[in-house]
């Protein structure tokens, strides 16, 4: 008995020690010089170049992780302040990158994105190709540089600051307080037709939040409403100031013991738990309320699927419930889904015009495309003129568009980079046995998941807010998929293990 509490004791030493060292973690093992009593009382206040250098790396990782917070919790509500929180992240990104590269190298970095390191090496340097092979050289470089690198370079930012179980607790926690956030503030919109953040009003009866398009915000919707709802129905109980703080308890009390006989460190509480429901509940509401078809869409084939690779019976379940869902709607929710599909209303007819258009320019220079971000430029030498019917600046088609302007060899090394992360995130998901952990992956693959379906019928991807989401979002899958620090286990004999 005593071995197992000495066993409890250590295990929460130790993960406090981690929790403690999470924002230092990354820096270099440098060798720090011998305390001697012959140091001179004047030199001890002087640091050594190893001591400074050292510290100059963590305040780097502090401003990274400030930075990729900052963008987590405001990216709905601000454009201002997702580019602020970008540039501070990314700055320190490379403050950091540069100080190690006497120690590690200056591209050691791409090592650590494993399997996604190729696809995004191709990826960007074929749309740095289409600078010289595209129609407008000038404009190709100003995309590739204020847009491209920032979102790759935030998809790297997120692999570095997201890596240990308590990060992933802090974005749930942000998540929890945007998602009141933003649905108090659907709510004021939906009484007083003007949200109280942003000002916008109703927009044909339909709620915007703080987006100025009912359809960004439904796409904001599905991708973080997966990891609420996760979260809410994960198996596992954790103290609420734990969940809060960050901090396992390792104590018996907190503790739960399964069927195979395994004490599980750290629980998530039943009051957490009903909080992310609630928020759940309140963001499915808001979502509803968007109107927004592909992304009722996106969300319903993402379920669909997720629950097909579980299990038979799930998948069963899960489409009886979804036409019972759909037959028991209002006429007019009903109608307005018809219309999308047979393409009876105007926003979808203007959708496939674009899309013939897009696919114009698609075989017109089919494989590098006729450059990065030229794609409403060169509407105009396809018959889109400011007093066009149309009105539309962007092909409604991610994908589409994405071709049309980096060609079929830009769009595959795209794919690959999702098909990548996705798999890995799948792969993890299935393995994984720690509960939360593996509630947060599931949420955010299914998130992604809908975020990029959604890309084929909107402009997400194009979008600063959306895109930068789509990036983060790729991210945090990746890390996911290769966090390996999973919450430490107790048998009942006191035997220490690990979940893999």
């Amino acid at each position: 008995m005593s071995g197992v509490k000495c066993n409890v004791k250590d295990n929460q030493t130790n993960h406090l020690a981690i929790a403690d060292d999470s924002l230092g973690a990354g820096v270099p093992d440098l060798q720090q010089p011998d305390a001697s009593p012959s140091v001179s009382s004047g030199a001890s206040r002087h640091p050594s170049p190893v001591t400074r250098h050292a510290d100059f790396v963590r305040w780097c990782e502090r401003g990274m992780a400030i930075g990729w917070y900052l963008v987590w919790f405001i990216l709905p509500f601000s454009k201002a302040g997702v580019e602020i929180g970008s540039c501070l992240a990314i700055a320190c990104w490379w403050g950091k990158r540069l100080l190690l590269a006497r120690t590690e190298g200056m591209w050691r970095w791409t090592e650590q994105l494993g399997p996604a390191r190729w696809p995004l090496v191709w990826f960007l340097l074929i749309c740095a190709v289409t600078i010289f092979t595209g129609v407008r050289p000038e404009q190709s470089a100003s995309a590739l540089w204020r847009k491209t690198l920032e979102y790759a370079a935030m998809f790297v930012v997120t692999t570095e600051v997201v890596r240990d179980r308590r990060h992933f607790r802090w974005l749930v926690l942000l998540l929890l307080i945007s998602g009141v956030a933003m649905g108090g503030d659907a709510i004021y919109q939906h009484l007083t037709r003007r949200d109280w953040l942003r000002g916008h009003l109703l927009m044909a009866e339909r709620v915007t939040g703080p987006f100025e398009m009912p359809s960004d915000f439904g796409a904001y919707l599905i991708s973080v409403v997966p990891i609420v709802a996760m979260v809410a129905l994960a198996g596992v109980r954790m103290g609420w100031l734990s969940a809060v703080k960050g901090v396992v308890s390792a104590d018996r009390s907190s503790t739960e013991r399964s069927d195979d006989g395994v004490w599980r460190v750290g629980v998530l509480s039943r009051r957490f738990r009903m909080v992310c429901l609630a928020v759940t509940g309140l963001m499915f509401w808001s979502l509803a309320e968007s109107v927004s078809r592909g992304a009722w869409f996106a969300l319903a084939s993402v379920g669909l699927v997720l629950a097909a690779i579980r299990s038979r019976r799930l998948f069963a379940a899960a489409f009886v419930g979804l036409l019972l869902l759909t037959w028991s709607l209002p006429d007019s929710i009903t109608s307005h889904l018809v219309e999308a599909i047979t393409v009876g209303d105007a926003a979808s007819q203007q959708r496939v015009a674009m899309w013939a258009i897009t696919w114009k320019m698609i075989t017109d220079r089919p494989l590098l495309g006729h450059g990065l971000g030229v794609y409403m430029w060169n509407l105009g030498n396809y018959g889109i003129t400011p007093d066009n019917v149309l009105m539309i600046n962007y092909a409604h088609n991610c994908y589409l568009q994405m071709w049309a302007e980096i060609g079929i060899f830009g769009l595959a090394a795209f794919v690959w980079l999702i098909g990548v992360t996705l798999v890995l995130g799948v792969k993890r998901w299935l393995s994984e046995r720690d509960p939360f952990m593996r509630a947060v992956t599931l949420g955010i693959v299914a998130g992604l998941s809908a975020l990029l379906i959604h890309s084929g019928v909107d402009t997400d991807l194009y979008s600063l807010q959306l895109a930068t989401m789509g990036w983060i979002m790729m991210g945090l899958a990746f890390a996911a998929a290769r966090y390996d620090g999973a919450a430490t286990v107790l048998t009942h004999k006191g035997e220490r293990s690990r979940w893999w």
